[in-house]
């Protein structure tokens, strides 16, 4: 990372999605972005529709929804009103049906859902590696090398020999 830089965390959810003008006005050339609320896809072909899960799945959704929304027009308005911040949003794949069944404050699920939390990280980090490695080595993250970090990735997932969660995807700059 850059001298002089460190890593803030903010959470957020019903009052604002993100706060991300938060870190631009404190001068973040990065903000990464984890949205664990994303709506639902559904196969109808292969799945029931989400109403027979009844009242509360179909309120789930909606809040899901907007709260979409509400964080991708936020990001948009961000990266034109602020093009000196790079924005990275990680998000669960749409029709990861199993994450969408575990209820995330669940104490005895956290590790399945912290296991396909990271698989999807890393998946969609590798689907577009260039890009991703652009984006934190301009603010002084350099990722590991793409086999390195699905060497990593395939060593965790397989629960054998698994290093803890906390194994990263990047490494610091000058080491």
């Amino acid at each position: 990372m850059k001298p002089g830089i460190h890593p803030e965390y903010v959470d957020a959810t019903v009052t604002k999605t993100a706060h991300a003008r938060l870190a631009v006005e404190r001068g973040a050339g990065l903000v990464v972005v984890v949205n664990p609320m994303r709506p639902l896809l559904r196969d109808p072909k292969t799945q029931p529709p989400l109403a027979d899960g009844g009242p509360f799945a179909v309120a789930g959704q909606a809040l899901r929804i907007a709260i979409h929304r509400r964080l991708h027009d936020g990001l948009a308005r961000h990266a034109y009103t602020s093009p000196a911040t790079d924005f990275v949003l990680l998000e669960p794949y749409e029709r990861d049906l199993r994450l969408f069944d575990y209820p995330l404050m669940t104490y005895s699920l956290r590790h399945e859902v912290i296991r396909r939390g990271y698989r999807t990280t890393v998946k969609t980090i590798l689907a577009d590696f260039e890009r991703y490695a652009a984006v934190f080595g301009r603010n002084g993250v350099k990722l590991l090398p793409h086999r390195e970090i699905e060497r990593r990735a395939l060593r965790w997932s397989s629960g054998f020999g698994a290093p803890a969660p906390s194994s990263r995807l990047t490494a610091r700059s000058g080491t």
